[in-house]
């Protein structure tokens, strides 16, 4: 799987005009601190804000972001996806591995 994904795009954090988007965990490397994930680019008229990942002793959240790049009226209504993979600070082991809010924003965390 690692010969053909490259790696996702990193955000440092949510930037203003940024939204999250849907992703999908398609794999983990065998020693689990590698996650292959598919995720959202959005639809024409946005463009991939990179993936924010939070690690915390109990818990992983990925949160996959976006931004409005063009004006609505100029593009088609046709998500985009890519497939990428992040780097962990620790194995996943036993952490949950959570799935930020497709709802979430810099103003709503």
């Amino acid at each position: 799987m690692t010969g053909s994904i490259p790696p996702a795009p990193i955000a440092a954090a949510m930037a203003a005009s940024t939204r999250s988007a849907e992703w999908t965990l398609i794999g983990m490397s065998a020693d689990g601190q590698r996650l292959f994930i598919n995720y959202s680019i959005g639809d024409p008229c946005s463009e991939s804000a990179g993936i924010l990942v939070e690690e915390t002793s109990d818990t992983v959240t990925v949160t996959a972001t976006t931004r409005v790049v063009k004006r609505a009226s100029d593009c088609e209504s046709v998500m985009r996806k890519a497939n990428g993979y992040v780097d962990l600070r620790q194995p996943l082991g036993k952490r949950a591995l959570i799935h930020a809010s497709e709802a979430r924003t810099p103003d709503n965390p």
